[in-house]
C-alpha cells in the first residue's frame, strides 16, 4: 500500500489559485498541508499535471505564501456523499522563507494536537502515473 513520505497536518485557510492552462483565478480552501504539497478541496479540479499558482495565509499576522504547484492527484466530486474530493498539490517553487513558516506552523500543530498528524494511505484518485490510489 502506497504511504505518503510527508506528515499531513489538517489546515483550514483560503487558497487563491491560477490555473494556468486555462488562465482561470479561483478562491477554494485548503484541508491539510505537508511540507511537499497541500490538499485543496475543489468541486471540479484540473487534472493531473496542471501548472497552478497559488497564494495563502497560515496565519492572520503573517505573510501570504506565494507557490507554483502541479497537480499530482485529482478527484472531483461527482455528487457523491463523504470522501474527499479536489486535488492534492505538490510544491515545485516555494520561497525560503515560505517554506518555514510551512514547518513551523506543521511543528506547531503536530506539537499542540498529536493525533491530527497523519501518514495514511492515499485516498483512492487519479494520481500523475494515471493509476489510482487506495
Amino acid at each position: 500500500m502506497e504511504r505518503r513520505e510527508q506528515e499531513r497536518v489538517p489546515l483550514d485557510v483560503p487558497v487563491r489559485i491560477y490555473v494556468r492552462d486555462t488562465n482561470q483565478f479561483t478562491q477554494q480552501h485548503a484541508i491539510n498541508i505537508s511540507r511537499a504539497g497541500l490538499f485543496v478541496r475543489m468541486e471540479s479540479p484540473p487534472p493531473v499535471r496542471t501548472a497552478i499558482d497559488l497564494e495563502f495565509y497560515l496565519t492572520p499576522r503573517g505573510g501570504a505564501v506565494r507557490a507554483q504547484a502541479e497537480v499530482i492527484r485529482s478527484t472531483p466530486w461527482l455528487g457523491r456523499p463523504g470522501g474527499p474530493f479536489g486535488m492534492g498539490l505538490r510544491f515545485t517553487d516555494i520561497g525560503e522563507k515560505a517554506r518555514q513558516l510551512i514547518e513551523a506552523t506543521i511543528r506547531k500543530r503536530v506539537r499542540d494536537h498529536p493525533s491530527a498528524s497523519t501518514n495514511l494511505p492515499s485516498e483512492s484518485s487519479e494520481n500523475a502515473d494515471g493509476s489510482t490510489g487506495g
